[in-house]
């Protein structure tokens, strides 16, 4: 369901859809919402996608042209198990909602793309772990699977780390007992706790029940699992699946390669054209973790060779790039860059482009290109702009162009 004017492609973006349920049914249980629907929202919705049972939220940024983003549309699928028949009682346990779903999501991927690429898009998603968990502190609360949300604001919780963190402990609780043998906890698992709340004590409780009962040794297996350390201890997890894959070393080899060049286009630069979107969003993410030993011309030789793929179409790959060109100094860059901030409202992509214009010293020219698109931003993503920008109270006249469009009985909450 989307407007006239996008179903064309949106209609073929989305045409595997059976297949992803199918798949999910075969590893789970069946489907038991109905007909599955999903709505392709104006660009200003900030999520990626919203799991209602009856009718998924989605947005527009999954929408690319090459299915590279349908993850998100298993992700959201996957929810009608983990997270729609069963829910997480808490925000302390949202990463029961969103952990395990991410795992059925990459099972899914997996079974349909291979493990190697199972293996480079939990890479590609591990470092944004890496990132939450840096900006927040390793010792932070937040960084726990099960953080302390009392008297606080749990919006301030909501980060990768219940998704990632998650998902790699899903991945761990597999590894000790056996594919096999977790599948059929988890189908057990949502059967018995079927339209109830569930948070972490009953995943665990669930989980060491079902496997007392069916683990032939069970003493020493169990053991090997440190539930304080996963759910509760702060920081990255002490223990990932198995990353090593080509598709990974080729997309950090070419960005060394072009960081080694210093501006002049190297060897193997049409490897890229042979690349995943993963890869291609891999590639930025390290010539972004890497923009201290940059100079400008590294990112003029990049824009030389890729500018088809630089123009914010897709934004995995756009929004690293151009934060990389916002702390280099790259003006050049700057129309791209407004004209972006200007037509997406995913928070996940804009706010950490408007944190990287804060990092450069540029926080005015960032409220300024904030103020000329408030009208188009939602609420949430407003809210979470202005923290990034620490401008607090906005203008009285911005407040009133903002809140325009926000029911009377939320505006209290959104602007105090």
């Amino acid at each position: 369901i989307t407007e006239p004017e996008v179903m064309d492609a949106v209609s073929t973006e989305l045409s595997d859809m059976e297949t992803y349920l199918s798949e999910l049914e075969k590893y789970l249980l069946p489907y038991t919402w109905g007909v599955y629907k999903i709505v392709i929202l104006p660009p200003s919705f900030p999520l990626g996608g919203m799991e209602n049972p009856l009718l998924t939220f989605a947005s527009p940024t999954i929408i690319v042209g090459d299915k590279s983003q349908t993850p998100v549309v298993i992700h959201e699928m996957a929810h009608s198990w983990t997270g729609n028949t069963i829910t997480c009682r808490n925000w302390a346990s949202l990463w029961v909602n969103e952990g395990l779903t991410v795992f059925l999501e990459r099972k899914t991927s997996r079974d349909l793309k291979g493990e190697d690429f199972y293996k480079l898009s939990a890479y590609l998603a591990y470092q944004d772990l890496v990132e939450a968990v840096e900006k927040l502190g390793p010792t932070s609360n937040y960084t726990s699977l099960t953080p302390d949300v009392d008297h606080l604001d749990p919006d301030d919780s909501f980060t990768v780390v219940p998704y990632e963190k998650g998902f790699h402990f899903a991945s761990f609780l597999e590894s000790v007992v056996g594919e096999n043998l977790f599948r059929d906890f988890l189908r057990v698992f949502i059967l018995d706790r079927a339209f109830t709340s569930v948070d972490s004590a009953d995943f665990q409780g669930s989980f060491l029940g079902f496997m007392q009962r069916n683990l032939r040794e069970k003493s020493d297996i169990l053991l090997k699992i440190d539930w304080d350390l996963w759910l509760r201890q702060p920081g990255l997890p002490k223990w990932t699946i198995d990353f090593k894959t080509h598709l990974i070393d080729d997309a950090l080899n070419l960005a060394e390669a072009f960081i080694n060049a210093k501006g002049q286009t190297p060897p193997n630069a049409d490897q890229w054209s042979n690349f995943f979107s993963d890869q291609k969003a891999l590639f930025m993410i390290r010539i972004f973790n890497n923009t201290n030993q940059l100079t400008l011309p590294v990112l003029q030789a990049i824009y030389n060779n890729y500018k088809a793929d630089l123009q914010g179409k897709d934004a995995e790959i756009f929004t690293p790039w151009i934060r990389s060109c916002i702390l280099l100094g790259y003006a050049d860059r700057n129309p791209e860059m407004e004209n972006y901030l200007g037509s997406v409202g995913r928070a996940k992509y804009i706010v950490p482009v408007y944190s990287s214009l804060v990092k450069a010293n540029l926080k005015d020219y960032a409220i300024e290109i904030f103020n000329k698109n408030i009208k188009f931003y939602h609420p949430a993503a407003i809210a979470a702009i202005r923290k990034e920008l620490d401008i607090g109270v906005l203008p009285r006249e911005l407040e009133r162009e903002a809140i325009s469009y926000i029911p009377t009985y939320e505006r209290e909450w959104e602007f105090k």
